[in-house]
This record gives C-alpha cells, structure tokens and sequence, in this order.
C-alpha cells in the first residue's frame, strides 16, 4: 500500500479540498507548516513523513483549462515522483504536461471530452505514464458524456482497461476532505475483481489508520491523503508502519 499525498492548488496557492465544493475551497491550515506554497507544502510532507509520491491536483486547468504550468515544473524535482491532474482534453494539454517534466499524468473523467481521446492519448504516450481517474460525485460519474453518466465505476474501469490504461484512480469528490471514510471501497473491491492486474489508487475521506487497512483489504494499491495528514491524525510512524 503507497500513501499519496494530495496537494490541491487553486490560484496558485495550496488550498484545502471540502466535498468537492470548489466555491467554498479555502487556503490550507496544516499544522505542518503555516506556509500555503505548494512547493514549501511538498518539500514537508516529504521530509516529514519520508514519502516520495505526490497526487497534484491543478484546480485553475481543471476548472478552466489554464494551467499552473511554472507551479508545476517548481514541483518537479528529480526525488520525488509527480501524479498531476489538469485537466487534460487535447493532445496538447498532454504534450505540455510532459514537457514539464511530470512523472504520471492524469487523464480526468471530468474534463475527457470522450472515448476517442482517450484512445489519442494513447497513442502519445506510453500507458504506464497514463493515470484514468473514474471521478465521482455522489457515487456517480461526473462527467459530461451522458453515455457515461448511466454506467457505474466498475463498468467504466472495465472500458478503459479493454482501450488499454493500466492505471486508476478511483476518488468520490463528495467524500474529500470530509474525513467520514472512503465511500468507493465497494467499487475498489469490484474493480479488483473484475481487473486484477489494474493498478489501483483510491482516497476521499480518509480518517485514520484503519481506512488505511480497509482500503488495502478492498484491494488499493495505493491511497490518497491530504487533511488526514495536514491535521497530524496520521502521523509519520503510522506511515512507517505501512511500508
């Protein structure tokens, strides 16, 4: 199991993610440092808790495809590994993450604009590089393809699994920052199931160390965290207990 910090920015600060409410999205309080610099932000999580994998999750591209693209070639450092969501919907949004130097880049189901770009994309870059986030909202996919609003999380990993990504994310945005638990974890253990060799990362609501085995036993590979940290409810011998 890999604990994932998330790094939320919007307007070029880190802010703290609430049940997907991006209205309310308000600058982070961390009792790890009073800094709202995303840089600052990563370089203590990953000195404090000795982890070398961050979920970035670029607010502004998502929600308006202008990207943070100076932020984030700032946060890309040769000993950590970056996991970026901004809102991906052409082939050069793509070509310009990878230019950055991003590590994985995330393909949104918010933001895709169908199933031929998710079949383009593929064709750009190798699958490995490729992260398919089956964003939910409610337990629905939040998305604005009406084919794929009618279809459940395990269907749709099943699709994009046959068009060839490899690897998931699975995150409710009604559950983040909520700290009442991981609501996709049925969906983790059915995906699981179905898809075996799928590489599968979830989060959204994480309280303590027992969602961390919870989540394992459903079948995630790897878990996303943010206030659970931020909020020292997990602390960095809890996180050296995973590894």
């Amino acid at each position: 199991m890999k604990i994932i910090p998330v790094i939320d920015v919007m307007n070029g600060i880190a802010v703290r993610g609430i049940g997907g409410q991006r209205d309310r999205y308000q600058p982070l309080q961390s009792r790890l440092t009073l800094s709202h610099d995303p840089s600052v932000i990563l370089r203590t999580l990953r000195d404090h808790f000795n982890v070398d994998t961050f979920y970035i999750a670029d607010l502004d591209a998502i929600l308006t495809g202008s990207a943070n693209s100076c932020l984030l070639a700032e946060l890309t450092e040769p000993d950590v590994h970056l996991i970026v969501d901004a809102g991906v919907r052409s082939v050069d949004d793509l070509r310009r993450l990878n230019d950055l130097g991003v590590d994985s880049i995330i393909i949104g189901l918010e933001t895709l604009p169908g199933p031929d770009a998710a079949h383009e994309f593929l064709q750009c870059l190798d699958s490995d590089r490729l992260v398919i986030s089956l964003d939910l909202k409610n337990g629905r996919p939040l998305t604005p393809l009406p084919d794929w609003q009618q279809q459940d999380a395990t269907t749709l990993a099943c699709t994009f699994f046959d068009a060839g990504y490899r690897r998931m994310i699975l995150l409710d945005l009604a559950a983040v920052g909520t700290s009442r638990g991981i609501p996709t974890l049925p969906n983790c253990s059915d995906i699981r199931r179905m898809l075996p060799d799928v590489e599968l990362v979830t989060g959204g609501g994480v309280r303590s160390m027992a969602d961390v085995r919870a989540a394992e036993a459903a079948g995630a590979d790897g878990l996303l965290i943010a206030s659970a940290l931020h909020d020292e409810r997990m602390t960095a011998a809890d996180l050296s207990c995973i590894r």
